[in-house]
């Protein structure tokens, strides 16, 4: 079960690392409101809405795209000799849900690749706490903090790195 996957992460954290970081922010299951609601809006595809179906038995729309345009936010300059060995992880809250921690362990080990983090770190505090010497004391790891769509800095990352890392684990644990 999905929630299950949740919180023998949080659990396999606190072991490894000694972080208590307690419940994840986006977990449906301890949506108690949801029952007020007619229907629900879901970013993502059909298997993301699906995956709130055993908590929410109405109307769920979702959309593909999460609001990215796919014509404007492309670079009209890249150099992909530089580009090739940068990546760009994308979230606002919930980075142990998104993966990030996954991700950071796997690039503390992947020198030859640069990581760019850009998240909402004041949302997750407890998690940056944690997660500290991969964030800010890795050579080819750069937190970025929140990047908003269209600003200088999300067009520079654009030209900058060739790829775009964004997971859900629990999602993906469902998959696998």
């Amino acid at each position: 079960m999905l929630t299950a996957e949740k919180f023998k992460r949080l659990a396999e954290i606190k072991t490894s690392r000694g972080c208590d970081l307690g419940e994840l922010k986006q977990s449906p299951d301890k949506v108690e409101y949801l029952i007020f609601f007619d229907g629900m809006a879901c970013l993502g595809n059909e298997f993301i809405a699906n995956t709130y179906r055993p908590f929410f038995n109405k109307k769920i729309l979702f959309w593909d795209n999460n609001g990215f345009d796919q014509y404007s936010s492309i670079p009209l300059e890249k150099d992909f000799n530089i580009a090739r060995n940068n990546y760009l992880y994308l979230s606002g809250s919930g980075f142990v849900l998104a993966g990030l921690d996954f991700v950071l362990e796997a690039f503390t080990h992947l020198p030859n690749l640069n990581l760019f983090v850009c998240g909402d770190f004041d949302s997750d505090r407890d998690f940056v706490k944690c997660f500290e010497k991969e964030l800010f004391r890795t050579a080819n790891i750069f937190p970025m903090g929140w990047s908003q769509y269209g600003s200088y800095q999300y067009n520079w990352l654009m030209r900058r790195c060739s790829s775009t890392i964004f997971r859900q684990v629990p999602l993906a644990c469902q998959v696998l």
